[in-house]
């Protein structure tokens, strides 16, 4: 078993971050190489496969049988589509609204985004219900989940 589980974390982590290498390209100045075009083509089917592996990853190791599986790889897919469809459609537009000369503005812009969705999945308590359903499935509806008991002296 333990095999299995590096088996997964390395399927994980072998994939180069597409976002490094694009900016190590760029600052080399090599974005004008006859070989970067197809380096930059692998790098996103690297995160089109990512994005078909994790929730398959993540359905196994909560238990989930083939229908669950099959859910998440198709939500999956059709979240990857849209986002095609809408960098295809909408990408110039979208790239005008966002772009700044400053780097570091569309790094805190992006961080902020982050955040605020973090914010309001926390105040809709979307995580605690994601956790609250996994927690009933392994251990059962009837073990309680108050978290307020005394804990024990450190």
């Amino acid at each position: 078993m333990a095999t299995a589980g590096f088996g997964l974390v390395g399927r994980v982590t072998y994939v180069s971050s597409s976002g490094v290498i694009a900016k190590v390209l760029a600052d080399l100045r090599r974005l004008e190489n006859p070989e970067t075009p197809a380096v930059l083509a692998i790098l996103v089917l690297e995160d089109i496969a990512m994005a078909v592996y994790l929730p398959l990853v993540a359905v196994l190791l909560a238990g989930g049988g083939p229908s669950k599986i099959a859910l998440s790889v198709s939500l999956a897919i059709a979240a990857v589509f849209l986002v095609l469809v809408v960098a295809v459609r909408y990408g110039q537009p979208l790239s005008r609204i966002v772009a700044h000369e400053s780097d570091e503005i569309v790094l805190l812009t992006t961080f902020g985004a982050v955040l605020l969705v973090a914010g309001v999945s926390q105040r809709l308590q979307v995580s605690a219900a994601i956790g609250h359903s996994r927690w009933h499935r392994r251990v059962g509806p009837n073990v309680p989940t108050n978290t307020s008991a005394p804990r024990p002296p450190s």
